[in-house]
């Protein structure tokens, strides 16, 4: 049923953000999110990728902060369309274009780009807010790919909701996201985070580690992660302490958390359910803590991502975290190479253009491209065959009717470069997982991969790991118990503090 009432309350929001008048000095829409990457076609794709970094409250997008997963992620989606484009036998005499744009890891931002994307006044909207000029052939999105970050990515997903576009994420894989009443048009390509936090409760089972401690994103995400973690745990793994972590957090606040760690020493494992950035600070905090170098973290596929540089390295030496497997596209890379051969006044991207500009140096493969060509290839699959059965191959004559497209794409079935796709019921992708396990030598701390973990498989065998290739916290192997064997003629002390729930009332008012 269609939600006038959410309907009412995005245009409020755009309303609001158009009535400034002068959209340039406005306190949170900074002109840097105006960048647009658009290609007119007969059928147009939105994209939202996580481009510039969003540092605070009070900045949106930095200017001298720019991602290359998120620029490399942007050519990924040209990369895919232009060979699709190419193709006499998918879509054959229909040119797809985009329009793309950076979410700059905002909700806000996000929302107000999947808003005028999706809209059929958006691009009116866009023009009143970037004085943007649209040309004639600048239409309303088919669908939007994006974005690369579940918090992000749920505002994008509403967006689809209430105006019936499919929204295909590459990366977003909160739980939150899998509810289909609230979320009928998301799609993503990846599967929810409870597929990967089973690997992890395999992998606390494979080494004994029963006793642990878990730290998670104080937000929806990390919330639902962490229920869900403890109701695949317990009770055969205890959880010392559970502790929710601010994106915001300040020093203080992550001082509290290296207390709490320090106070359950016989928890040796750390489980970490939290973003990119609140993993990051929390490692940089605890480097240049007191704690000993003795815990062994083991994270999803969020963190992880500056563990192995100088000087966080040899903290969290022995670390494990989720990885998807993946494999490289030869004629992607060709494409990024190409893109380093030309100067800037040769490059058409203004992504690309922006990121040489601010890093000096050119732009690398980001090794999760395929996720984003997947997507790609879901959505061009998926308007192949509505166009076939719903308007006997004219597509010039036929109106798109965008819930019997969302069918047509959720039932998509194709070989990509690392095998076949298909989405599952609940419009989740499937994934192998690599376990990846920090290492030293030579002088250089590296990720490893050491296992691999298939939700696919039957359980008990889902988890496979080359035991003696593991690398372990001060370099030995230990168990993870909440007490100790033990001896003739002693008795049993309990533990100091009791279990953390999962989920404080306090967490919740915070959420609130």
């Amino acid at each position: 049923m269609f939600n006038y009432k959410l309907l009412f309350l995005f245009s409020v929001f755009i309303n609001a953000i158009s009535s400034t008048g002068t959209p340039y000095n406005s306190t949170w829409i900074p002109d840097h999110i105006c960048y647009n990457y658009f290609r007119p076609g007969d059928i147009l794709l939105g994209g939202i990728f996580p481009l510039m970094y969003t540092l605070n409250d009070n900045s949106p997008c930095t200017q001298d902060q720019i991602s290359n997963w998120g620029v490399a992620s942007t050519e990924a989606l040209v990369f895919a369309i232009d060979q699709i484009n190419r193709r006499s036998d998918l879509l054959p005499n229909i040119t797809l274009g985009f329009d793309l744009r950076d979410g700059c890891r905002s909700e806000e931002v996000a929302l107000f780009h999947a808003t005028t994307l999706a809209s059929f006044s958006g691009h009116e909207e866009y023009r009143k807010v970037c004085g943007y000029h649209p040309t004639p052939n600048h239409k309303r999105v088919t669908a939007i790919i994006g974005t690369g970050r579940s918090s992000t990515c749920v505002f994008a997903a509403k967006v689809g909701t209430i105006y019936n576009i499919p929204v295909i994420s590459h990366w977003a894989s909160t739980d939150e996201l899998s509810n289909k009443d609230r979320f009928p048009y998301f799609l993503r390509v990846v599967p929810a985070e409870k597929a990967q936090i089973g690997g992890i409760v395999d992998i606390l089972h494979r080494y004994n580690w029963r006793y642990v401690g878990v730290l998670y994103s104080l937000d929806a995400d990390g919330l639902l992660a962490t229920q869900y973690f403890k109701k695949l745990a317990e009770p055969e793994i205890c959880i010392a302490y559970s502790q929710s972590v601010s994106l915001h957090a300040t020093e203080r606040d992550l001082d509290e958390v290296v207390d709490i760690i320090a106070d359950f020493d016989k928890a040796s494992v750390i489980v970490m359910l939290a973003s990119y950035e609140i993993s990051n600070n929390l490692i940089k905090r605890f480097q240049s803590s007191q704690l000993p170098n003795n815990k062994t973290f083991i994270c999803t596929t969020y963190c992880g991502f500056i563990w192995d540089e100088d000087p966080y390295a040899e903290r969290v030496y022995g670390s494990l975290h989720m990885r998807y497997d993946t494999t490289t596209v030869p004629e992607y890379v060709e494409h990024i190479e190409q893109l380093s051969l030309l100067n800037l006044t040769q490059i058409r991207s203004p992504f690309v253009e922006k990121y040489i500009e601010i890093k000096k140096k050119p732009l690398a493969v980001t090794s999760y491209a395929l996720n984003v060509i997947k997507s790609v290839y879901a959505f061009a699959y998926g308007m192949h065959s509505y166009i076939e059965n719903e308007c006997s191959n004219d597509w010039s004559s036929c109106r798109i009717n965008k819930k019997r497209l969302l069918n047509e794409i959720q039932n998509v079935s194709f070989l990509a470069p690392d095998g076949l796709f298909e989405f599952d019921d609940e419009g989740n992708g499937m994934a192998t997982y690599k376990i990846h396990n920090l290492h030293y030598k030579n002088d250089k701390y590296f990720w490893k991969t050491v296992g691999y973990w298939d939700p696919r498989e039957p359980k008990g065998q889902r988890l496979t790991v080359d035991d003696g290739n593991v690398s372990f916290a001060g370099n030995a192997y230990h168990p993870s118990l909440c007490k100790d064997k033990c001896k003739p003629g002693s008795i049993e002390v309990p533990l100091k503090g009791n279990a953390a729930g999962v989920a404080s009332h306090a967490d919740l008012k915070k959420l609130l």
